[in-house]
């Protein structure tokens, strides 16, 4: 987790949120880079992330809080909470990454499960972020409040309007569909049925973020990093793709990683710009992202909080 931290921040990233971390280690690398023990980002964490019982728990052990029923979620909100968590993080539907027999066009918490996780996060003023694919997940996490919904792969034109009306983020997350379909070695090492599932809903997943973006739904960068292929420190990889498979311009590239990103954890007020009393968080790339956004992957200075941290000049 520290080495983690720290090849993150090298990249760019100078605030992070982690949506699923293991058995809370997260806390205490939060702890170490608060205590200037350590070097990496700001961390907003979730904790462990709620979900119904399913086969993924098997899959990650660490990383879940099961709960069936309302009272179970509720109960499980307020342990993250407890724990130290910035947020609440629920699993809306099924995962790509996943066993053979979960399926991420399928629902899982239902919509009073959704509602009761954040009604434990909004009374103790933190949000509640929702992972999901399926459309009827998705529709259920937007209507329950959930704020923002990550992946969307099989988001239809009506829920990404209801999202654009609402306001409600969303973070496309590219770098899974692309990371391991790049990575021959890892594809070759990793379940076949997953490789499988990557590969035959990329252009869904494509498909969907675009018409997010052209119906003006509010996008916020974030990568999945330590997926498989998709390595820390790599982050700003995220960025190349949203204009490349979303075809999202340079500047709304930049204003969905800086100001957007900011605003998805509620924290604007003191990141996301240049703005006078906000932490000085800077990056120096080598050539100009605004003619080509690939430029945020080379970078020769970042700055956070007013101290460099990488100096290449």
């Amino acid at each position: 987790y520290v080495w983690a931290a720290e090849k993150t921040l090298m990249g760019g990233i100078t605030t992070a949120r982690d949506v699923g971390g293991w058995n809370h280690l997260e806390f205490a690398v939060r702890a170490a880079i608060t205590a200037g023990i350590a070097k990496g980002p700001r961390l907003f964490l979730a904790g462990k992330l709620l979900s119904i019982t399913t086969g993924a728990v098997g899959y990650y052990p660490g990383m879940y809080d099961v709960a069936n029923g309302p009272d179970e979620v509720r109960a499980a909100a307020r342990r993250q909470i407890a724990a130290g968590a910035d947020l609440v993080k629920v699993m809306a539907t099924g995962a790509i990454l996943s066993p053979e027999n979960e399926d991420a066009r399928a629902i899982q918490f239902t919509k009073p499960e959704l509602e009761a996780a954040v009604e434990i996060a909004r009374d103790n003023f933190k949000h509640v972020a929702a992972h999901a694919h399926a459309v009827q997940g998705i529709r259920h996490a937007v209507e329950s409040r959930c704020h923002p919904i990550g992946h969307g792969t099989y988001a239809d034109r009506a829920v990404l309007q209801s999202m654009a009306k609402k306001g409600t983020f969303l973070v496309p997350t590219n770098c899974p569909f692309t990371s391991v379909l790049n990575d021959a070695k890892i594809r070759s090492e990793m379940p076949a049925h997953l490789s499988e599932r990557l590969t035959a809903i990329r252009e869904t997943h494509r498909k969907a973020m675009a018409a997010a973006y052209k119906l003006g739904v509010p996008i916020a960068m974030g990568t999945d990093a330590g997926t498989p292929a998709n390595h820390h420190g790599m982050n700003a990889q995220e960025c190349v793709l949203m204009a490349q498979e979303i075809g999202m311009k340079p500047t709304d590239v930049i204003h969905s990683s800086t100001l957007n990103a900011a605003r998805l954890i509620r924290q604007d007020a003191n990141l996301g710009s240049r703005d006078e009393g906000k932490y000085a968080d800077l990056i120096a790339c080598r050539d100009n992202p605004l003619k080509d956004v690939s430029a945020l992957t080379r970078l020769a200075l970042v700055m956070k909080g007013g101290e460099i941290v990488r100096n290449e000049i």
